[in-house]
């Protein structure tokens, strides 16, 4: 709960009202616990942990995290944490056959009009290997939006 609440309070703080990304706040901030048997198109799954995997060692709560999204589910976590629990090697073996980088379209806004098989060039995309090339990418995204505002109101 008290990340749920941290989350809540820095989208309100970074998205709210008077804010350059004002309204863009995500639809539903959830728990595990409080996300059964709802789904959504995408999903960004916070399994951040410092050193023990607690209550997601239960298979069932891992399961209803992983199941709920439609088009897109993004997983923050470390993974070599996840990978030494016995409890969840299988779960983990499925993961590591998928991608485990972040790539962002430069300039992609929603919806795309490019369609899954589109060929993206490199110069058009950052691949993220970690959060702090995110954040650096959000943080220059607001650079531009607030430059675009002021601009707007001289």
């Amino acid at each position: 709960m008290a990340k749920k609440s941290l989350l809540v309070d820095i989208l309100h703080r970074r998205c709210g009202e008077g804010t350059p990304l004002a309204g863009v706040i995500p639809g539903c901030i959830s728990t595990v616990d409080q996300y059964q048997g709802q789904q959504n198109d995408f999903i960004i799954l916070s399994l951040v942990r410092t050193k023990f995997i607690g209550y997601l060692r239960d298979i069932r709560r891992l399961i209803v995290a992983v199941s709920r999204a439609r088009l897109g589910l993004y997983i923050f976590c470390r993974q070599s944490l996840f990978n030494n629990c016995h409890d969840l090697h299988n779960v983990m073996v499925q993961f590591a056959s998928k991608p485990n980088k972040l790539e962002l379209v430069i300039g992609e806004h929603f919806p795309t009009e490019r369609n899954v098989f589109s060929n993206v060039h490199s110069i058009q995309k950052v691949v993220s290997d970690d959060v702090t090339i995110l954040g650096s990418i959000v943080h220059e995204l607001q650079q531009k939006l607030i430059g675009t505002s002021q601009s707007e109101i001289t």
